[in-house]
Order: structure tokens, then C-alpha cells, then sequence
């Protein structure tokens, strides 16, 4: 029926059946298919069917979702004529009913063992009761596959087609029932035949497929006991389906929602009558006069604890005693598919009891003042306090709050202002007197309230500051997309990993978290980050209709690279779906970027970029994307990338699907435990400590000119791997101080003198410092004095003259001390 496809998207495995015989050539609808055809009517709609002869006899045949949820049903034929028949029967596992027909006439002819009549690439023709209008028409295509339930063709059939035979076209013969479905298809093209082919980017289809279920092969029709019986389960499978809507409706409304309209606003009357509804009516109308009658926060939570319980009360997720028994065939999967789906519903609501639980709660029913009750700016005053929820995840446990008393007379203009550590300025308009403050990474955050009218601004509060030390990886967050890109040595160029450097890394968690893609959702945390350090290369992404939307990523698995091979970690969000795509990185390339796009509730579609690997970190101008994985309409998108960070796990949160998602990438930062067996510190002191940890035998080489070519590459190898990125803590003689005059990241920077390093061969040292805008020296060093600087190394080679250079370039530098000029 056209008004039943859109939900049995959502709560469904959108399917079809088919089946050709026959040796006659169909080259359009003839007669005697125009008189087989029959057009369903009922109160919920209009949908198609066909008259079919099988081996006991005519049938009507149609599919069960266009019976569910309808009070009564009329079949006609074109002729308008009313087709009489028996008891509706519905099919094992498939969405099929049928019903014997009681008069003679103009049937159609089945095709059986359609794997073995059935060829693919024949032409069919699909009678279609198009968009449910009750005018058939003519719709042509191809068998594009053959399963063992069911075919897929490419004829273009659409909402309102459901129940339209599909015919084989070179005989007439039935193939199938035609239902609408929406999968894409993902591949790869190869840039050209032979030993040079190159896999290019991956490329997105997104071409629906079409499904037939194959009646040949349905293993059962069941009757129900009563005459009316298959409709009637058709009703109560409806009304759980509208009950369950109904309560998420309410659950995202909000109080200020629900105190206005209460009850009517939700539940239609002709709804009312039903012992489910007037029961949800009711709780809806008892919560918001208890809720109205709170005058404190504090006392509007116990109403709104015992609101959310009372919801999953209405939508139990076991089957009831008689539950399962009450449906036959394909309406007990139904509903045994409804039940999995109240799962997912119950997480959510337990999921809205916590925050409820919490003084936090009013981010889910914002309360605010409407009137335009005049406010003096000029005395207004908001005492904040400060208050610590140690039952809060660690990132999550802080709260600034004002009393009571202190309210102000109107919250219009007035706006909490977050400050992070890095200086990040973040305002939220206030309607509430609490506000949970996230911490992600360590530092000091600083909390205010300010006025703002126009251009005027005015801090209307005292200042809170709140000190982390506590937030360890990968809690800790870097938005590494402004941060500078590491420096990619022209030899560095798809070098192998340092396996040994990199589970050093790991072990002593030098790690940090990208900023979100999604939202902060369920309180059930993603952390999959392999412990003998590994790179994440892909996902395995589940795909699971919602709405209308019919393969939204619900999970995903992440995929790794490891010095002994592939490896996959565990499954988030929902483990499984109707088919599961693999995006996995060439090789020599890692995940360097995700784009998502989420609808406010979780994560529906992902597009990665893949970076070519060089050593422990990635060059994103070496690199290629994937197209959208998943289908979502209408959905807000989001990224976030790594900025040439190796990514090494996994972080997020979940539900009954994923809500977002992050990377966790190598930060640059040493370990905490910075000594190891190799004799690393947690910074660079010396530019003879990097020389020094190069193996005598490998820096000889420099001194032949015979190998002095291979033995830099050698040396360099070493130098990346084990010194880039690391912490540099220095004291230098400053020699030059410049701004630069095209900064792509940097805009001033330092140069040292060069140095002598002892080593068995001469060596020298360049070194120069680089500063971002928000670390430039306010003051330009004097030339001759005497500064300490701390930074990342970044560029880190010796180049292949005689004496050799040992180049280094300090990124991210600050200068923490000025001793006196020399």
C-alpha cells in the first residue's frame, strides 16, 4: 500500500519474491495479464495484487505489509469487478499472504526452479499499481540475480508496486512480488588491465536494487484459527508499531513541549480508544500536572524518573506470555524483529534516566523565562559555585550552578562563556541555572556568565575556574587539524612503520583523542586501541535500515594493521544488519580522516580518507577518499582528521547504534615513564643525543663517499623513527630572530648557531625553532641572548655532504625562560 512502504522501511527487512515459466514472448501487457491483475483496497490504502494459479488451485496473492494494519480489505479487478476469497493465509518467513480465490478467472502462471529455468540478464515486465493511484502500468528491466528465497531485477518499481507481479518477459510467467528496496553497492575500478593495474578510490553506486521473494520456494502459508484472524495481528503488529513511535515523539518533546499540549498533542483521538494509548494518555497528562506543580529543580526530577519508567513499562522488549503465539508466519518475525528494535528504545529511555537523574537535567527540558520583565544590567549579579559529581565519567564530572535566589528576573541575552585551555572561547545561551562543563583535555577552563545586547557586552558574574590534572588518553583531546602538519623528509616518503617505537608509544599511552564526530550520546564508551600498537587501516561498517534511509552505518568495526598482519578489534553500535561494507585502506595507507553525517540522535552515514603511511606518521597530500558509506537524508556533517598524526585507535560512544565517533592518533608527546631499554628520554636535551643513538656501524658509512649515499638514507630512517615527534626541551644562543613573511603554520621563528657534535666522524648541528601566532614571542629575542625553548621536533635528517649536517626543525616552540645575555 503507498502509506505502509515508508514504515516498513524502518522496521523491516524490505524484501520481494519471484519466479518465471512459460514460452510465449510477453512483449507488453496483454489481456490476459491486464484481467489477473487486482487492485487491494482497505482504510489504511491502496496497494496491488495479482491472481495466480498454483498447484491446488487460484490464489490472490499480494504482500503482507500491505494487509497490516488495516480493519477490512476489497479486492477488484480492472473491470471493477469484486473478486471473492477465502481465508487470508501468510507466509513461514517471507512477506507473502495469499487467499484462495472462489471464483474462476484469468489467472497467471507460475514459474518453479527458477535457478535452474532463470538466466540472468532476461527480460522482465513488472505490472505496477504505481504510487497506489489503482492504474496499472507497465514497467520493463532485467534479472540482475537469483537467490535461494529470492531474485533481483532492475525494473524501476516503486511505493505502491507492492504486491505487483514481476513477469518473464519471454513467456509470462511470475517471478516474483515486488516490494521496494534501497541498497548501495560499493566497488573498486582498476586504472588499467595487466600487472600495472592501480585500484582507484573507492566509488558508490548508490543504485537501488529490487527484490522478488520466489513463491516456488516458501516452505509454508499458515492460516490463523479465525476467519479475520491474519488482520487482526496485522492491527495489533500496527498499533505496536504507532505505539512505539508515539513514545519517542514524547520522550525527545521536552517538558515545555508536553506542559503546553499535554496529551492531545501526541495521541490522535482515533487512537484514544485503544486501551495502549488512553493508558499513554494518561501518563502523559499525570506528569505534566506533577511536573507543573514542582517549584524547584530538585523536586522536578522524581516526576520525570518515574515518567521515563512508565514509558518502558508501555513497550516490554520480552516477548509477554501469549506475545509470540498471538502471530502467524511472517507477522511473528515481525514481531520478533519489534522486540529486538524495543531493546535499542530501552537503552535510550535508561539513557534519558541518567541525565534525569542528575542536577544536570534540564538539557532535555530547557525551562526559560518568556517575559519581557526589565532587568538593570548595571546590578545584575550571578554568584556562581562550583561542584564536583564524582559519579560523572572523569571528562564529564564538573558543574557550575547559581542559586535560587539569585535567578535572574529574564535569562534573554544572557550567555554562559567557556573558556578551554587552549584558549578556545565557547557561549552557550542560558536557560538553565546549571551547566555541566566538559573537560576534555587537562588544564584550566574558565567559566562566566556575560550579557550581550548588540554590541555590548558585560560579564554579569564572578569567574569560575576549574583546574583538570586528572583526564589521561585517550580522554584527552586534541583538535589536530590546527596543529602543524608534521614535516614529510622527501626520504621519508611511504617508509615502513617502527613497530618496536610504535608499541613503546602505545604502551606509555602517548596518545590523544580527535574532537567528536556525532554527539555525546549514551554513556557506553568506545575504546579500542591495541596494546601492542597498531594502525588503523578501515572498518568493517554494519548497514541497517532506519526511517526512510534503508543502509545507515549502526556499527562499525575497526580494522588495524600490525607488524604481523591484519587484525580487527571489536564491533560498536549494533553488530549486526542487513549487510556489512568493508573500507580498508590500500597498502601503505591508514584512515587519515572521517567525515560523518549525524541527524542529532547518532551517526548515519561515513566517508574516510586514506593517508599514505611514512614511518609513525601519515602525509595527506599522498592520498585518496572513499565515497559515502550508508544513505541518510537530511543529516548535519561533521570531520575530523588527523593532520599527519598516525592513528593507533578507536574512541566514541554508543547505543542501540553509534552516536559518534573519534580517532585516536599519536599526540608528539613522550610517555610519562619516558626511560627505556634503549636508553630514550622523555625530551630531546642535545643534538649529541641523536647522534649518539645512531649505531657506530651506520654512521661510518657517512664518512665513504663510496656509501655515504645509502648510509644517509640508513641514518635517516633511524632519525625518523625513533627522534620525530619527540619532545625538545633546549637552552640556545639565539643567532637570528625573524618574522616570516608567507607563514603557511608558523610565523616567526629562531635560528641557533651551528654546532660541532662529537661523534666518531665530524659532524655538525643546524637547528631552528618555529613558532605558531598564539606562541610568538611578544618580544623578538635580543641577538646573543641566552633562551630556552621547548617544542616538537619535527624535521630531523643529515644530508650527504662531507662533513655531514644534522638538520633539525622545533615545531609547535614556546620559550619558557630568557637567562641573561651573553
Amino acid at each position: 500500500m503507498k502509506n505502509r512502504l515508508s514504515f516498513f522501511g524502518v522496521a523491516g527487512p524490505l524484501m520481494l519474491v519471484g519466479m518465471f515459466l512459460a514460452e510465449l514472448r510477453l512483449t507488453a501487457l496483454d489481456s490476459s495479464v491486464m484481467q489477473s491483475m487486482v487492485i487491494v483496497e482497505g482504510d489504511q490504502g491502496r496497494g496491488s495484487g495479482f491472481i495466480l494459479r498454483m498447484s491446488d488451485g487460484l490464489y490472490l496473492i499480494t504482500n503482507a505489509h500491505v494487509v497490516q494494519g488495516n480493519q477490512k480489505l476489497s479486492f477488484k479487478t480492472l473491470s471493477n469487478k469484486e473478486v471473492r476469497v477465502g481465508a487470508l493465509e501468510i507466509a513461514d518467513t517471507a512477506d507473502l499472504v495469499r487467499a484462495r480465490v472462489l471464483d474462476e478467472l484469468p489467472a497467471l502462471e507460475m514459474l518453479g526452479r527458477a535457478e535452474q529455468t532463470l538466466k540472468i540478464g532476461e527480460r522482465v515486465l513488472v505490472a505496477g499499481n504505481a504510487e497506489g493511484a489503482g492504474v496499472v502500468r507497465e514497467i520493463a528491466g532485467k534479472v540482475m540475480g537469483i537467490g535461494p528465497d529470492r531474485v533481483e531485477v532492475d525494473a524501476a518499481f516503486v511505493p505502491g508496486n507492492s504486491g505487483s507481479p514481476i513477469l518473464r518477459e519471454s513467456g509470462g510467467e511470475v517471478i516474483g512480488v515486488a516490494t521496494y528496496v534501497k541498497i548501495p553497492r560499493f566497488f573498486r575500478q582498476s586504472s588499467q588491465e595487466g600487472d600495472g593495474a592501480k585500484e582507484q578510490p573507492i566509488t558508490s553506486l548508490n543504485e537501488v536494487r529490487r527484490f522478488g521473494y520466489r513463491l516456488d520456494t516458501v516452505g509454508s502459508w499458515v492460516a490463523p484459527k479465525t476467519p479475520n484472524g491474519l488482520l487482526e495481528e496485522g492491527q495489533r503488529l500496527d498499533e505496536l508499531d504507532k505505539l512505539d513511535s508515539t513514545i519517542i515523539t514524547v520522550a525527545r518533546a521536552g517538558t515545555t513541549t508536553i506542559l503546553k499540549t499535554g496529551s492531545t498533542g501526541f495521541i490522535p483521538l482515533e487512537l484514544r480508544a485503544k486501551p495502549a494509548f488512553a493508558a499513554l494518555a494518561k501518563t502523559i497528562d499525570e506528569f505534566a500536572e506533577a511536573y507543573g506543580r514542582a517549584e524547584q529543580p530538585e523536586q522536578r526530577r522524581e516526576p520525570v524518573l518515574r515518567f521515563l519508567g512508565a514509558l518502558k513499562t508501555m513497550i516490554p522488549a520480552d516477548t509477554t506470555p501469549g506475545g509470540e503465539a498471538a502471530f502467524h508466519g511472517y507477522f511473528a518475525v515481525r514481531y520478533q524483529e519489534r522486540l529486538e528494535w524495543r531493546k535499542g528504545l530501552h537503552e535510550w529511555l535508561d539513557f534519558k534516566g541518567h541525565e534525569a537523574g542528575g542536577k544536570s537535567w534540564v538539557l532535555e527540558s530547557p525551562w526559560w523565562l518568556s517575559g519581557d520583565e526589565p532587568v538593570d544590567i548595571a546590578r545584575l549579579h550571578v554568584p556562581l559555585e562550583h561542584e564536583v559529581d564524582r559519579s560523572a565519567p572523569n571528562e564529564k564530572k564538573h558543574r557550575v550552578s547559581y542559586p535560587e535566589s539569585a535567578r535572574p528576573a529574564s535569562l534573554r541575552n544572557l550567555f554562559w562563556i567557556i573558556e578551554s585551555p587552549r584558549q578556545k572561547v565557547r557561549e552557550i545561551e542560558m536557560t538553565r541555572m546549571a551547566l555541566r562543563v566538559s573537560t576534555p583535555s587537562n588544564g584550566v577552563y574558565k567559566v562566566r556568565v556575560e550579557h550581550r545586547a548588540g554590541d555590548e557586552v558585560r560579564v554579569v558574574s564572578n569567574e569560575i575556574e576549574i583546574k583538570v590534572d586528572d583526564i589521561s588518553p585517550p580522554s584527552i583531546e586534541i583538535d589536530f587539524s590546527e596543529e602543524p602538519s608534521l614535516v614529510i623528509a622527501p626520504e621519508e616518503a611511504g617508509m615502513a612503520p617502527d613497530w618496536k617505537e610504535l608499541a613503546r608509544l602505545v604502551a606509555g599511552e602517548a596518545y590523544a583523542k580527535t574532537p567528536l564526530v556525532g554527539r555525546e550520546g549514551s554513556f557506553k564508551f568506545i575504546k579500542d586501541i591495541p596494546e601492542q600498537g597498531a594502525i588503523l587501516i578501515g572498518f568493517e561498517c554494519v548497514l541497517t535500515p532506519f526511517r526512510q534511509s534503508l543502509a545507515t552505518v549502526r556499527g562499525v568495526r575497526p580494522v588495524y594493521l600490525t607488524a604481523s598482519g591484519q587484525m580487527t578489534g571489536s564491533t560498536w553500535g549494533s553488530p549486526q544488519g542487513d549487510a556489512v561494507f568493508k573500507a580498508i585502506a590500500k597498502p601503505g595507507y591508514a584512515v587519515g580522516k572521517i567525515c560523518g553525517q549525524f541527524d542529532g540522535i547518532a551517526l548515519r552515514r561515513l566517508k574516510l580518507r586514506f593517508d599514505r603511511i611514512c614511518g609513525l606518521k601519515l602525509d595527506s597530500k599522498d592520498s585518496y577518499e572513499t565515497d559515502w558509506i550508508g544513505q541518510f537524508e537530511r543529516a548535519d556533517e561533521a570531520a575530523v582528521e588527523t593532520n599527519g598524526r598516525l592513528p593507533v585507535g578507536l574512541s566514541g560512544n554508543f547505543g542501540a547504534g553509534l552516536d559518534g565517533l573519534r580517532l585516536v592518533c599519536l599526540s608528539g608527546e613522550e610517555p610519562a615513564d619516558a626511560a627505556s631499554d634503549d636508553g630514550k628520554t622523555a625530551a630531546v636535551t642535545s643534538m649529541e643525543q641523536l647522534i649518539q643513538a645512531v649505531p657506530a656501524d651506520m654512521l661510518k658509512k657517512l664518512g665513504h663517499p663510496a656509501s655515504r649515499k645509502a648510509g644517509q638514507e640508513e641514518v635517516n630512517r633511524f632519525l625518523a623513527g625513533k627522534f620525530k615527534g619527540r619532545s625538545v626541551s633546549l637552552q640556545v644562543l639565539v643567532e637570528q630572530a625573524e618574522s616570516i613573511e608567507k607563514p603557511s603554520v608558523n610565523t616567526f621563528r629562531i635560528k641557533v648557531p651551528d654546532a660541532s657534535i662529537k661523534a666518531d666522524i665530524p659532524v655538525r648541528g643546524r637547528l631552528w625553532f618555529y613558532f605558531k601566532a598564539d606562541d610568538t614571542p611578544a618580544e623578538p629575542p635580543s641577538i646573543g641572548s641566552m633562551v630556552k625553548i621547548t617544542g616538537v621536533l619535527g624535521r630531523c635528517d643529515v644530508n650527504g655532504t662531507s662533513p655531514p649536517v644534522l638538520n633539525l626543525d622545533v615545531q609547535r616552540s614556546k620559550i619558557v625562560a630568557s637567562p641573561e645575555i651573553r
